[in-house]
């Protein structure tokens, strides 16, 4: 009761835009160049769909801005602010490129409260 919910997770926008820097760059392109066949691409799709996308081939639930939003606000809670917690590109790459500076990735950090 009275209590504020401060929580940390991953942000779907940011490992989307490391995929996109990733594939465009072909950053560590020999280490993430899967070969794809349908049923495996069929349940990545479906995995990603749900914002499940995988962090060292463990698929891990990543969160939009407006989903949390909205999660919070269907279990009573009021999100008093969403922030980035940003990281260094070294996080995402093994071979990170020096040009690369910002944006960082980033995951959200909320805080709420209950609602009376």
């Amino acid at each position: 009761e009275n209590g504020d919910l401060v929580l940390v997770v991953p942000s779907l926008e940011s490992w989307m835009l490391t995929r996109i820097i990733q594939k465009r760059w072909k950053i560590d392109h020999a280490i993430f160049n899967e070969k794809i066949n349908g049923k495996s691409a069929q349940k990545k799709y479906n995995h990603l769909q749900q914002g499940n996308a995988d962090i060292d081939n463990v698929p891990t639930k990543h969160y939009l801005r407006e989903e949390l939003q909205l999660l919070l606000q269907l279990e009573g809670f009021e999100t008093e602010a969403i922030k980035k917690i940003e990281y260094s590109w070294k996080t995402e790459f093994i071979k990170s490129p020096k040009w690369l500076k910002e944006p960082k990735p980033w995951d959200w950090l909320i805080h709420s409260k209950k609602v009376k």
